[in-house]
């Protein structure tokens, strides 16, 4: 142990006098636990609170979950103090096995699961495109979906041949190759662990991510992320090995970083963001590792090689999946930065921004979402700017807040075996998390720490960033970050006692101030760029919806509601009751008023849409819809419930606006009584 502790320190100060010359390297070795640390309490106290689900399950629940937990601290116990009776080798292949050997029993265990969700979609296309075949006919037929181009990117480098080459066997031979892979990511972690904080700390951290209850589960989803984290920490490994060498030539340099360019290709496959992830990570870690400038710059020219490998050739992977998309529905990154930003679900997935996109024609999609986020910014500022980024952020640290395997487990008949992955979920997650905030708070207080955990909390900062700022949140969209929160975690478990009990008067002050320093600078960075972004948001009256807040609405000249959809969203889409006994045709007039900042058109653009599938006498009536060329298009009910998008005439007084919505009945041609009520949503109102 104390040979160890010499070792890793000697290794972490051949970088020290390098990156003292760099004041801004050395701010952010400073300032960033400090950083984490906040998202981490968010993250702790969310999953502690979320504990009273507990409450609500078989009364076994609560013990699985605390003996679950125990199960956690027990074993890293013993791995703290029995680490030198086994090798790093011994130990991190047993532990690998292990892993395997879990997660195929699980597979064995439950071969009833269902795919549920994204799971279920995925593979229906992976299986579409292996029997239709990469040609360009059914790629074109499958570009009708809204996710084509992510799908496609996904199937290639693993699905698509395990389907292909296994058939009828290719969901287990998934749940094989997920197994493999964890063990991988298993092995991955201990490796790079190691190299920032020691053997024993290492072996705690594999430990953990190899008894994760999310990841035991997983093994049974389509989950594309497992083989990305599997990727990304090989990058990391490879990327490690450039800066561990202080006797690199240049035809290593050359090799590393051409191997390093594959692997963001196939990163840049999986999707997710990964590639960029890992190359932002370089750029902000090379400076903090590299022991001599000589390896910083053969470092730095391993990743410009890396670039030119992977840029064009993952251009070219992309041009020709764009290539065969007959239908562009899909606006990518935008797309994900306003659904990521909704005030509804708070930051995670929202299907009807989906649906606004892939309404929208291809010349008005950039605006559109541009709208969704203007809007929100002028009539929803606090939500925008405080609500739903502290959401996000908390639903990033909370680590596998909801699990989809489990109500997969459910469909397939497996309620208790459900139950019992959510009472392993709701025990190892706060256990974990306080760990993670008892190692941030030990990398502030020592300088050594906080320089060994430089490249796990830059990683965890630098994907928290781009999820509370660009992406949607999701439990899987913190996979490949889940190595440096164990890595953390495990220092916190191994420095506990020095870090809870150790802490002296003096270092609380220096920490408080710390904290206090960085929440000032963090807090008045986020005024700025909130007040900016509402005052260029407000003076953009093209790019935000008309406000529906004070609609009117008629059917027939006999007022009806025009009723919010949802409370922070009623300014910009709202619900039309039709009421039953209404005469069809019917004309819906819909006004809202007037302001002096507003655009007054003489032309709109208007989405409707209903929001379950009609049945019955509605599903044979029809909607009138007119578009910008004058023919008007007619949709039966049921198909306008993805949402169509129109341009309709307004006419408007000097403080009123009003469209005309026409509803025909299944017989035009005699007048007939609606026989039941019905909703229709209208919202996303822009001058045309």
């Amino acid at each position: 142990m104390p040979q160890e502790a010499t070792k890793v320190a000697s290794a972490a100060s051949r970088s020290h006098r390098l990156c003292s010359s760099n004041g801004l390297v050395v701010s952010m070795i400073s300032l960033t636990p400090v950083l984490l640390l906040f998202g981490l309490v968010l993250g702790f106290l969310a999953t502690s609170a979320t504990s009273y689900e507990l409450l609500r399950m078989p009364g076994w629940a609560f013990f699985a979950a605390i003996g679950y937990a125990l199960f956690c601290w027990l074993g890293a116990r013993q791995i703290k103090f029995h680490c030198d009776r086994v090798s790093d080798v011994a130990f991190i292949s047993a532990l690998a096995g292990l892993c395997v050997v879990s997660r195929l029993a699980v597979a064995i265990a439950f071969p009833k699961f269902v795919l549920i969700g994204d799971d279920l979609y995925l593979r229906r296309f992976v299986l579409a495109v292996v029997h239709g075949g990469l040609t360009r006919a059914n790629l074109g037929t499958l570009s009708a979906s809204y996710d084509y181009p992510v799908w496609l990117s996904r199937s290639l480098p693993l699905y698509y041949w395990l389907e292909k080459l296994f058939s009828s066997a290719g969901l287990s031979a998934l749940h094989i190759a997920n197994a493999l892979l964890d063990a991988v990511t298993v092995a991955a972690t201990f490796a790079i662990a190691r190299q920032l904080v020691g053997s024993t700390s290492a072996r705690v951290a594999s430990w953990f991510v190899a008894i994760m209850p999310y990841r035991i589960f997983d093994v049974l989803s389509y989950t594309p992320q497992i083989p990305g984290t599997a990727l990304f920490l090989l990058g990391i490994l490879l990327l490690m090995r450039t800066l561990k060498s202080n006797v690199i030539t240049r035809a290593q340099a050359v090799a590393w970083g051409v191997a390093l360019g594959f692997l963001l290709v196939l990163m840049r496959m999986q999707r997710g963001g990964i590639d960029s992830l890992l190359l932002a990570l370089a750029v902000v870690s090379i400076p903090a590792y590299a022991p001599s400038r000589r390896t910083l710059q053969l470092a730095f020219g391993t990743l410009l090689i890396a670039a030119l490998v992977s840029l064009p050739t993952s251009k070219s992977f992309e041009r020709w999946v764009e290539s065969n998309d007959q239908y562009h529905l899909r606006s990518h990154s935008l797309g994900f930065l306003s659904r990521g930003w909704n005030p509804v679900t708070l930051g995670e997935y929202f299907l009807r921004y989906e649906l606004l996109d892939k309404a929208s024609s291809p010349k008005e999609k950039r605006r559109v979402l541009f709208a969704t986020l203007a809007t929100e910014i002028v009539r929803e500022p606090v939500v925008t700017f405080i609500v739903v980024p502290v959401a996000k952020a908390t639903k990033f640290f909370a680590i596998g807040y909801s699990s989809v395997t489990e109500a997969g487990l459910a469909a397939g008949g497996y309620e208790s075996a459900a139950a019992w992955a959510k009472a392993m979920r709701l025990g190892y997650a706060p256990i974990l998390l306080l760990f993670c905030v008892v190692g941030a708070m030990a990398a502030i207080r020592h300088e050594t720490v906080a320089r060994r955990l430089a490249l796990p909390i830059f990683t965890t900062l630098l994907a928290a960033g781009a999820i509370v700022s660009i992406w949607e949140a999701s439990p899987r969209y913190s996979h490949c970050i889940r190595f440096a929160l164990v890595t953390i975690a495990a220092v916190g478990f191994t420095e506990f006692s020095d870090t809870i009990r150790g802490v002296t008067s003096i270092e609380r002050k220096m920490i408080g101030r710390r904290a206090v320093a960085t929440v000032v600078v963090a807090a008045l960075a986020w005024i700025l760029i909130a007040v900016s972004a509402y005052f260029v948001a407000r003076g953009a009256s093209s790019y935000t919806f008309a406000n529906l807040g004070q609609a009117t609405s008629n059917i027939n000249g006999d007022q009806t509601a025009a009723i919010a959809i949802t409370p922070r969203t009623a300014s910009w889409e709202r619900a039309i009751a039709i009421p039953a006994e209404t005469k069809l045709p019917a004309k819906i007039q819909l006004g809202w008023p007037i302001t002096a900042t507003a655009i007054n058109p003489a032309n709109v653009r208007l989405s409707v849409w209903l929001p379950d599938i009609p049945t019955g006498y509605w599903s044979r009536c029809r909607i009138v819809i007119p578009s910008s060329s004058g023919a008007p298009d007619e949709y039966e009910f049921r198909g306008i419930v993805p949402m169509k998008r129109g341009t309709w005439s307004v006419q408007s007084n000097d403080k009123e606006a009003k469209i005309e919505i026409l509803i025909q009945p299944p017989n035009e041609k005699v007048v007939q009584m609606a026989p039941q009520p019905l909703s229709l949503d209208v919202g996303y109102v822009l001058p045309d």
